[in-house]
């Protein structure tokens, strides 16, 4: 293995690989190695990071991340229904990179009950026009308090094996009482819906 240097290019080396990287320390198989593009960072023989044109990518406990959507809230959302209702600004899309990988879905939201009494709220996610989180009491209150049991969602959806686009959203129905339900935009509060594809 040897390096060119160049005073014009400054230094080169070989790209080696992530079981054999072209620069490291004394461990033979963690370091740093290259490829077309792509700078890899591997630690025993196992690529733990990747720097693309795509951006950044690394391993964890979820696995490597492959793609990231955000959106988070502009207005304000209020209801009083009984009618299932989408939650405005909370609602994504994504098209995953690969069939094999999975979506980790993040939700998160500061509730608000408005009047007295009891009163309840079903929170539910949607991929598409398919259901694949309900929580019957998301948000609730009795008639002397204020409980908020909901203020973060998350899971990892395992149900898509294709790369076409698909849009979740989040619902809200109240089942329970006669009491309003409202986010705010605040952006202190940090509304927002996230999704990130996982490689497994």
């Amino acid at each position: 293995m040897a390096f060119i240097i160049d005073g014009t290019t400054g230094i080169a080396t070989v790209d080696g690989s992530v079981s054999a990287p072209s620069q490291r320390g004394q461990d033979i198989n963690s370091g740093i190695s290259y490829a077309a593009d792509s700078i890899k960072f591997s630690t025993n023989g196992v690529e733990r990071m990747s720097i693309t044109n795509s951006g950044v990518s690394g391993t964890g406990v979820g696995g490597k991340i492959k793609k990231f959507v955000y959106a988070a809230m502009s207005s304000d959302f209020g209801m009083n229904s009984t009618n299932e209702t989408d939650v405005g600004g909370m609602t994504a899309s994504i098209a995953k990179t690969n069939a094999s990988n999975n979506t980790l879905v993040e939700l998160t939201f500061a509730p608000y009950m408005a009047g007295s009494g009891a009163g309840q709220y079903a929170i539910r996610v949607y991929r598409d026009s398919t259901k694949i989180y309900e929580n019957g009491n998301g948000f609730y209150r009795t008639a002397d308090d204020l409980k908020a049991t909901l203020s973060s969602i998350r899971f990892l959806d395992t149900g898509v094996n294709d790369t076409s686009s698909h849009t979740y959203k989040m619902t809200a129905q109240r089942t329970q009482g006669s009491n309003g339900f409202s986010i705010y935009s605040n952006s202190l509060l940090l509304n927002s819906i996230t999704l990130t594809e996982m490689e497994p």
